[in-house]
């Protein structure tokens, strides 16, 4: 082949590729050979949430439904192909679809939900993360990630709960400490929740408890936690056990 013939096919062979794209309704139709029994996500689940994810919203609109299916393995798969879309995919109108699925099977879901980034998105997931709490998982990491916009739902869940949302009361305070300097936005709130002698007791040690473990952004309410122990000896304890937290962070 001669160099003009050499770079004609080169030229062809870059405006029609050899293998055409597999059009998303075939792809969306592979859910179900492909997931997989099992927790975990395999290779071959990977490469096919890899191929769904250039569709975009259009590949959401489609995965949506599937989040109903009777298939447990093919809801997990769904929303993982949800979770492995690009940022801007997912809609302020697949919410409701998304946190309703969310609430009956977490799985990948938070983050995607938290991909959507509005105020009712992010309202959602605290007061998930307060109906069932839990760490190193995908409902904290959704918050954490999406700090300091997820800062004012959190504060609002503490301000609202109730003495028997014990587990979230004790998980709240971990948080912080993963949000980093994201978590300043709350250090006001806090204190003045602390200082509200209308507050319930549990609200108030664990506002207390959650400026501990804010570390450094936090040392500023220093001196009015002191002031308040000396005021109020039922969070004496509380006090100290944060104020030496600040202190060795």
């Amino acid at each position: 082949m001669n160099l003009r013939a050499s770079l004609l096919f080169a030229s062809l062979a870059g405006c029609f590729p050899l293998h055409a794209e597999e059009p998303l309704a075939d792809l969306i139709a592979r859910l179900g050979t492909t997931a997989d029994e099992g927790k975990g996500i395999n290779e071959a689940e990977q490469e096919l949430a890899k191929a769904i994810a250039p569709h975009n919203t259009a590949a959401a609109d489609l995965l949506l439904p599937l989040l109903k299916s009777d298939n447990k393995d093919v809801r997990q798969l769904a929303a993982y192909c949800l979770f492995e879309l690009p940022a801007g995919s997912l809609l302020e109108r697949h919410l409701p679809a998304l946190t309703k699925a969310c609430r009956e099977e977490r799985g990948w879901l938070p983050h995607a939900i938290a991909d959507i980034g509005s105020d009712a998105a992010l309202a959602f997931l605290a007061a998930e993360f307060r109906r069932e709490p839990q760490t190193h998982a995908q409902i904290d990491h959704a918050l954490i990630h999406t700090a300091p916009r997820s800062v004012p739902h959190l504060l609002h869940e503490l301000a609202v709960a109730e003495e028997g949302d014990t587990k979230f009361l004790e998980t709240l305070p971990a948080l912080w400490p993963e949000m980093a300097a994201n978590a300043a936005a709350a250090v006001e709130p806090l204190l003045a929740m602390a200082r509200d002698d209308a507050a319930p007791l549990f609200r108030r040690q664990c506002a207390i408890a959650s400026l501990g473990a804010i570390g450094p952004a936090a040392k500023a309410a220093l001196p009015p936690l002191k002031a308040l122990a000396e005021a109020n000896p039922a969070l004496a304890d509380a006090v100290q056990q944060a104020i030496q937290k600040l202190r060795d962070r």
